[in-house]
């Protein structure tokens, strides 16, 4: 099994900053867990709309883009919506198995992210 993680530099009124972030195939928002909300000047409220800019800060950085959030109690790591994700030029190759690649790559090489194998994580970053 695996996933699709990227690293994104993301910020709002009081602070940017870079974090690795999962790919959330499917999901419509970018979910933000409070302590980060916090961190980046996010205040406390369900939705909000453009509060954030993103841009993805791999070995190919990108223009930063604005996006929505919704900020969840229950959830402890920043997820991409798939929108947010086209937004940042990330082409999902194979979800299940960590593949992906860029836009932005003249190249559009695979690249590949967490794979879990027996319970432990790996990260590759191309094939």
């Amino acid at each position: 099994m695996g996933h699709i993680y990227v690293d994104v530099e993301i910020g709002a009124s009081r602070a940017t900053r870079r974090v690795r972030m999962l790919v959330n195939t499917g999901a419509t928002y970018t979910i933000i867990p409070p302590q980060f909300a916090n961190e980046i000047g996010l205040v406390r409220n369900y939705f909000l709309p453009r509060a954030l800019e993103a841009s993805l800060v791999e070995d190919i950085r990108t223009e930063a883009v604005l996006a929505d959030a919704v900020i969840s109690d229950i959830e402890e790591e920043v997820l991409i919506s798939d929108k947010l994700t086209g937004r940042l030029g990330i082409i999902l190759e194979d979800v299940a198995e960590g593949i992906y690649a860029l836009k932005a790559d003249s190249d559009r090489r695979p690249r590949r992210s967490y794979s879990l194998r027996g319970g432990e994580a790996s990260v590759k970053s191309s094939l």
